[in-house]
């Protein structure tokens, strides 16, 4: 392996990661939508809700990540 291969490798295997990241966040996002959508009690529902924005949140900072990796390596 030469030093000018490591940049490559390295922006791949954190897109690898991210992607990975982005797969299970979009899982947890269409479960959140589906139970968002079912008739629960406002106390479950206020959770979901948070849950739910977090879930947004992490998935800002994965697209944030991804554009960086794209424009860094």
């Amino acid at each position: 392996m030469q030093f000018n291969d490591l940049p490559n490798d390295t922006g791949e295997t954190i897109q690898g990661a991210l992607q990975a990241l982005n797969k299970y966040l979009a899982m947890i996002n269409g479960r959140l939508e589906i139970l968002l959508l079912s008739d629960l009690p406002e106390y479950v529902m206020a959770d979901l809700v948070k849950v739910y924005q977090a879930e947004q949140e992490a998935s800002q900072i994965v697209r944030g990540l991804n554009i960086f990796c794209h424009k860094t390596f």
